[in-house]
């Protein structure tokens, strides 16, 4: 966009004043180009997050330009904004008009959209041939130990000779030995479920029909250090904190100091966390509340907390009890916000969903959305929401959300602690529906340690279906099963993996479900 020109003598603060409303101009642009690459009909929830963008840049380059008009030119603002549509009309209309477009498009419209898979991009990240060396070539590899790995079993003699007749490589590749995985296997199931890759020779040894012979394997591998790995892709989908420093990330403007490295040592603290309970057989339960967390060099910086003396991953004490457990954590905080403030609404439905695994209803098609600067003039953002639920067709869903979600309003939409908000002091009071009151998240921590039997339901539920590969919502008598045993083994974290490995050895993928003496819980 244009901006009338200065006289050459301008004095360096004006020079500044001008250059700093080229940037907010350039930053509205670079908003509304990603808009106009999205179109109408792209994934919602990029055209809602980049609407965002949009309209917090329109409130702060009109700002910028009416400080520019009455602070340096010394000019009527009226007739400044008048020179400049003048200049920018065509421009400013364009944002105008596709704002009015997208307007109706919501966050996710569910109808539309779910079930459906988007590929974001492709990520090599090798094999890599030394430097100065080449790849080997096929003829150089050991086929039989590749074939082993890539059929996640055995290679014969007889397989070898018919293989290398065939070419090799393409016909391993292309065998259904190697497309297909065999989950009629245990060792092959158990292994993918606890490293995220092949049974090595070990594992393959296994006799799984007795559960005391196969818990000595299913202990190696939960020491090992592919189970991380696996655990980070449960974790991920579990919390819903996969996305978090590609996808989804707090803007760069708004909280310049959470970067993406940041993000990404965010995304990893509740892996590390959870590693921790398996390996130390430490209680479940510190999952909703303990006096300490996992952090490196970038976790104990953001959070503030003593450095220590050793690299990489360390359990750090916490000096009180804001953090204790997964809802002091920045990644679920960041993830359940939206890029420019706190959403209690995706924290209270996060809450209900995740950790006690009650789905809180579905909004209704015409339910109001608020705007992306709520809470940022006048009302506070709790006042505008309830304001928006005061409307019959929103109460249904945020009489439920809304208090658990502002019970974490003291942390900010990275997870930063604060105690204000535009100057006003935080209301942390909540309640759960038709529950007792209480305040902040230790509050909210002591609410859901009386609803623990719920939270070990649901993180079992979902454990099961991360082992199997599909859900598990029947399947109550396995629940009760391990929920049981868990809990008579004072609710150790290693026991429930075990538990689930044993479950997943037994059951193959013909097992038939058992029978549902009770039915999925209804919302609440």
């Amino acid at each position: 966009m244009q901006i009338p020109p200065l006289p050459p003598d301008a004095a360096s603060s004006a020079q500044a004043a001008r250059a700093a409303l080229e940037e907010k101009c350039l930053y509205l642009q670079q908003a509304f180009e990603w808009l106009f690459a999205y179109g109408e009909k792209g994934d919602p929830r990029d055209i809602v997050r980049f609407r965002d963008y949009a309209t917090e840049r329109i409130s702060g380059e009109l700002e910028a330009r009416h400080r520019y008009a009455r602070d340096v030119l010394k000019v009527d603002v009226a007739a400044f904004d008048r020179e400049f549509e003048a200049l920018n009309g065509a421009i400013l209309q364009s944002y105008r008009d596709h704002l009015a477009k997208i307007s109706g498009i919501k966050w996710m419209d569910w109808t539309k959209y779910q079930g459906q898979l988007y590929l974001d991009w492709i990520e090599v990240a090798g094999p890599f041939a030394p430097p100065g060396r080449q790849p080997r070539s096929s003829r150089n590899l050991n086929l039989k130990s590749f074939a082993r790995d890539a059929w996640r079993g055995q290679f014969t003699e007889a397989d070898l000779t018919r293989y290398e007749a065939a070419g090799s490589l393409p016909a391993i590749l292309a065998s259904p030995r190697f497309v297909f995985r065999d989950n009629s296997d245990p060792s092959v199931r158990v292994s993918f479920f606890l490293t995220g890759g092949p049974p090595d020779p070990e594992t393959l040894g296994t006799d799984w029909s007795q559960p005391g012979s196969s818990l000595p394997t299913i202990r190696r591998l939960l020491g090992s250090e592919e189970f991380v790995g696996s655990l980070d892709s449960f974790v991920g989908q579990w919390l819903g904190t996969a996305s978090l420093g590609s996808t989804v990330m707090p803007d760069e403007y708004r909280f310049p100091a959470y970067k993406r490295h940041v993000a990404q040592a965010a995304r990893q603290e509740p892996v590390e966390f959870l590693s921790r309970l398996v390996k130390e057989r430490r209680p479940l339960l510190e999952l909703l509340a303990s006096e300490w967390t996992m952090a490196d060099e970038t976790m104990a910086q953001f959070y503030g907390l003593p450095e220590s003396k050793q690299p990489g991953w360390q359990p750090v004490a916490l000096p009180d009890r804001r953090r204790g457990g997964l809802l002091g954590m920045s990644a679920i905080l960041a993830s359940t916000s939206s890029p420019i403030r706190t959403t209690p609404v995706a924290r209270g439905k996060w809450v209900w969903e995740t950790l006690l695994g009650r789905p809180p209803g579905t909004p209704l098609p015409d339910a109001g959305v608020l705007p992306a600067t709520a809470g940022e003039a006048g009302l506070t953002l709790r006042q505008e929401l309830e304001a928006h639920r005061s409307d019959a067709r929103c109460t249904r869903c945020h009489e439920k959300l809304d208090p658990i979600g502002f019970s974490l309003e003291n942390f900010d939409a990275t997870g930063a602690w604060r105690d204000l908000v535009n100057g006003t002091a935080i209301d942390a009071s909540g309640t759960f529906y038709h529950g007792e009151p209480f305040v902040g998240p230790e509050g909210l921590r002591r609410e859901l340690l009386l609803r623990k039997s719920e939270f070990l339901d649901e993180l079992v539920r979902k454990l099961l279906a991360f082992a199997h590969g599909r859900p598990c919502d029947d399947e109550i008598d396995w629940i009760r099963e391990i929920a049981n045993r868990v809990q008579a083994e004072n609710w150790d974290t290693a026991t429930l993996w075990e538990q689930v490995a044993l479950n997943l050895a037994q059951h193959g993928p013909d097992a038939e479900p058992s029978p549902a003496e009770t039915p999925r819980r209804s919302p609440p």
